[in-house]
Order: C-alpha cells, then sequence, then structure tokens
C-alpha cells in the first residue's frame, strides 16, 4: 500500500509542479516496525527498547512489507536489500551514515520492487572503494524510491540503475563529490526529481538506451559535464538549473523526441546544450552568461520561447548537417553573436520571428515586425521582432520664446534636440507659413542645441517650426510665433525762436536769448547760433 502510493504521489506531484514525497501513518504498509540502533548493546529484538545494531541483520529478519527505522550513527556494512521494505534514517535528527570499510563495487545492492529508502547519508569518506564501474547504491529493481539522502565522497558513481530496474524514483536527495551523480543504463521510466548534484568529476547525470525518463527540478552546479544522455527516446528534461558546468551542460546525442523545457542554464563555460537528435522541443527556457548556449548538429528540433543572453560565443550555432530545424519567438539578448546557422533552417513560424537585440531597424507600420529582414551569418528571419530604431524627440525649447514680443531683427533661432538611437543629427528650420527653408544645422550632437539664423524687420509678426533628422527617421516640433519690435514713431524737428530783434552799437555786447524754442516730440539738448558770415556759437 504505501509504495503504491508514494509513487502515486510523485506523478501528482510532477503535474501540480511540486514533487516532494509526504509520508505519513496513513500510507505506511501494514507491516512490522523494526528499529536498529549501531550504539546498542544488550540483547536485541529489533523493537524500540532493544534494537538491533546492524542494518543488514534487520533486513534479514525483516519480512515483506515491513519499515526498518535506523537511529543515527556510522554503520559499517555493506547492504543486500531483496526484500520490499522500508528503510527510514536519521529519525531522531543525528544522521544515519553507511560507510563501509571493505572495498566492494557497491555499499548498497537493492533487487527488490518497490523498496523505499530515506533519509540517510550513503559515503565513501576514505576513499575505499575502487572499482571504476562501482556506485553507493545499486538499484536492480523496479519501482524503488531513493529520497532525502545525502550521498557524497566516492570516486565511483552515487547512484547506478541497472538495466534491471525501471521505474525508479531518485528525489530530494543531495549528491556531493562523486565521480557521478546518477547513472543510468538502460533503465526506462526513471524520475530524477529535485535532487541537488554539485562537484562532480565526470558527470551529474548519465544515462544511456534508456527511454521515457524524466529529470525534474534538479539543481546542477561546479561538475565537469552535467546530463549526458546517449540513444535514450522521450527523455523529459524540466525546471532544472544548470550552472557552472566545466564542458557541456546537457549533452543530447541519439535521443530523439527530448522535450527540454523551463530550464535555467547559466555560467557554464561550454556548449549548454549539445543537439545531436531530432524532433526534439526546446521551450521556455533561460540560457545566459554561457560560452554557447545551443550547438545542433541534427533535423527537425523546434526552438521556441527560449532567452539567450550574453552568450559569450554565440546564442545558437547550428552546423552544416542541421536541417528544417524551427527556430521562432526566441529572445536574442546581448549575445557576441546573437546566432549562426550553416545548414539549412528556418528562423521564423507562420509570420512570427525572433527577437534580435542587434537588428536596429525599423517598423515604420509599427505592427511591431520589423520592416527589413534580419539577415546574419546565414540566417534570415522575415518577421523580426528586434530592437527598433526610434525617431529623433521633437524638437524643444525654442529661442525665442513662443508668443515673445519686441524681438531684435538679426535673429538666432535655437532649439534643443536628442535621439536615443543616434549620436549626430541634422536640423531644419522652416517658415511654417510658407515652408520656406530659413537654415541648417548639422553636426547636431544629441542633447545639445541646434541654431538657425535670419533677419527680420521691423513689426514682423513671424512663425517658425524645426525638423530634426537622424539619416532615416525624423521629427517635426509645434509651430511657434515671435514679433519683432515695433517702428520707432517719427521725429518732429524743434522750433527755433532766436528772439530779438536785437540792436547794438559798435562795441556793445548784446545778450542773445533762444529761450522761446520748443520741441514738440522731445527736448531741447544743445542750441548752435549761425551769424552767416561764416561763424558759429
Amino acid at each position: 500500500m504505501k509504495s503504491k502510493v508514494a509513487i502515486l504521489f510523485v506523478l501528482m506531484s510532477l503535474i501540480f509542479g511540486s514533487v516532494n514525497l509526504i509520508l505519513n501513518e496513513n500510507c505506511k504498509a501494514s507491516g512490522n516496525e523494526i528499529y536498529v540502533d549501531v550504539s546498542y548493546h544488550g540483547y536485541r529484538d529489533g523493537s524500540p527498547e532493544k534494537p538491533y545494531n546492524s542494518i543488514q541483520y534487520a533486513i534479514d529478519m525483516a519480512e515483506e512489507g515491513d519499515t526498518i527505522y535506523v537511529f543515527g550513527g556510522l554503520y559499517d556494512e555493506i547492504l543486500f536489500i531483496n526484500k520490499t521494505l522500508t528503510l527510514w534514517g536519521s529519525i531522531e535528527g543525528e544522521d544515519t551514515i553507511i560507510d563501509s570499510s571493505d572495498d566492494e563495487r557497491y555499499t548498497a545492492v537493492i533487487t527488490a520492487d518497490h523498496l523505499e529508502m530515506i533519509d540517510f547519508t550513503i559515503s565513501d569518506n576514505n576513499s575505499i572503494k575502487n572499482s571504476p564501474i562501482g556506485s553507493l547504491l545499486y538499484l536492480a529493481g523496479d519501482n524503488i524510491i531513493i529520497q532525502g539522502n545525502n550521498i557524497s565522497d566516492s570516486n565511483s558513481s552515487g547512484i547506478y540503475i541497472s538495466s534491471e530496474a525501471s521505474g525508479c524514483v531518485i528525489s530530494g536527495n543531495n549528491f556531493n563529490r562523486l565521480r557521478d551523480g546518477i547513472k543510468i543504463e538502460s533503465s526506462d521510466t526513471n524520475d530524477i526529481v529535485r535532487n541537488v548534484l554539485l562537484n562532480c568529476s565526470d558527470y551529474a547525470i548519465l544515462i544511456t538506451s534508456s527511454d521515457n525518463n524524466r529529470i525534474y527540478g534538479n539543481n546542477i552546479s561546479n561538475t565537469t559535464y552535467g546530463l549526458n544522455i546517449q540513444k535514450c527516446n522521450n527523455v523529459n528534461i524540466t525546471n532544472n538549473t544548470l550552472s557552472n558546468v566545466s564542458y557541456t551542460g546537457i549533452y543530447l546525442k541519439q535521443s530523439d523526441n527530448a522535450v527540454i523545457e523551463d530550464n535555467y542554464i547559466h555560467n557554464n563555460t561550454g556548449d549548454s546544450l549539445y543537439l545531436m537528435s531530432s524532433n526534439c522541443k526546446i521551450k521556455n527556457n533561460t540560457f545566459s552568461y554561457n560560452t554557447r548556449a545551443i550547438n545542433i548538429k541534427e533535423n527537425g528540433n523546434i526552438i521556441t520561447d527560449n532567452k539567450f543572453i550574453n552568450s559569450s560565443a554565440s546564442g545558437i550555432k547550428i552546423q552544416s548537417s542541421g536541417r528544417n530545424n524551427m527556430i521562432y519567438l526566441n529572445k536574442f539578448i546581448n549575445n557576441t553573436k546573437s546566432a549562426q546557422d550553416d545548414g539549412n533552417n528556418n528562423w521564423y513560424n507562420d509570420e512570427m520571428g525572433n527577437y534580435w537585440s542587434d537588428y536596429n531597424d525599423l517598423d515604420r507600420d509599427l505592427n511591431k515586425i520589423g520592416d527589413v529582414f534580419y539577415e546574419k551569418f546565414g540566417i534570415l528571419d522575415k518577421y523580426p521582432l528586434g530592437y527598433f530604431l526610434k525617431p529623433p524627440k521633437k524638437p524643444t525649447d525654442p529661442e525665442p520664446e513662443d508668443l515673445e514680443t519686441g524681438v531684435g531683427l538679426k535673429i538666432t533661432l535655437n532649439v534643443e534636440v536628442e535621439d536615443v538611437d543616434s549620436d549626430e543629427l541634422t536640423v531644419y528650420f522652416y517658415n511654417a507659413e510658407t515652408d520656406e527653408l530659413i537654415d541648417v544645422d548639422k553636426k547636431v550632437f544629441s542633447g545639445d542645441t541646434a541654431i538657425g539664423k535670419l533677419t527680420l524687420g521691423f513689426n514682423t509678426t513671424y512663425a517658425w517650426y524645426a525638423i530634426v533628422n537622424d539619416s532615416r527617421q525624423e521629427n517635426k516640433s509645434n509651430p511657434w510665433i515671435f514679433f519683432t519690435k515695433t517702428t520707432p514713431p517719427d521725429n518732429e524737428p524743434p522750433v527755433a525762436d532766436a528772439g530779438g530783434p536785437y540792436e547794438a552799437g559798435p562795441g556793445e555786447i548784446i545778450n542773445f536769448d533762444g529761450s522761446d524754442s520748443y520741441d514738440t516730440d522731445g527736448e531741447i539738448d544743445f542750441y548752435r547760433w549761425n551769424f552767416g558770415d561764416g561763424t558759429s556759437e
């Protein structure tokens, strides 16, 4: 009962996005409970009060369907498990450590179906195990559940799922400092779920000749290789995180019809996904800060809705052998080379292309599709969704100001111009009534002031506007109006009144008085007397 319920829960959890097993009293098997404590000495009957001190002895004494609870401590044992049991370690919080001092190929061999092993630490801290094909756990039964264990420190594999096994669930375990984290060979329909795999000297997960396996929600980091999958059809790789992988993140060879979806793959030195398989679906993954995101050598794959960000080599490279792959609705952002196609592939589908941050062209009809094809490095995208060039902003801050009065006759027109895409702009000044060109200012830097000049007469009302052009697009300002100075009033001559008449004899002094002179539209500044004989005063 317990194994069936646990497996059902895993499958349901994969659908709803949570893969933690929840086992409680309601789903336990109806078998006996057996206790093990390595530190106990004395008469032993497997009860909580008198636990066995050997896990293997408890297994030998158990019946099908029993549950074995193991207290913390170091158990120097090699386990052979051929019964359907539940083994539960660390039941009081202290780690239950299985670490054998014997150089055996496998630390635990599980040949029973529907076995569950939970919350153990299995390791080879002293590097006793020397077999190049060995492992800490060897699975050779169907529907085995390995959950919540710490599996570490071995020159061999952490878990080996053999050809005698199928339908196993490896969930919520921590793998660290191993040659290979999980190795699966000729075993179908296994679920590798929410494990953490770190510091594997070879492969985090190695799967060969196995179909319908699911790799979901795992965190893989600081390994030489991430996932190496060969001759495995219908593999599902979903919602995993792969980072800091030295070579290939996901290597998929002769493994057709794979689904690679919702993964986050970043900071990997080599190819994040090396695809030597056909008819695979690569969807909604994020590839960031890798050397190359995807390298494709086969045919008929669909790559859609992915993000390729800051690849130092390229976002996607398709080799000359790649044919009829379909790549659309992806985002290529700030890659050294967005993509390269040396084969013959489709970079759009039903008028849906890709977003290219290096597109930098126009969308004049504002339909969110570029007016010009994206054609680079063997790629033809007829419906690019790139970063479209924006027109310059409208000229602003006019001088003279709009509706300004008393403007001088020799006039300098000023406007400020700005363009987010262009450094140098050309600005044209026009008469708003006649559309006659007034002046041109060339090579104006974005953010600077453009200048135009003209001369007008008194009492002029003048309307003008400016157009800024970046050589591909332009923008026109609003019209502005100003008024020049008024004409000065006419100056009436002053009226001269010399006074007099004046009479005097020889030698007498005559005082001339012009004080009755006046000026009707001003003031008299000075007086000048002309005596008609060439002299004046």
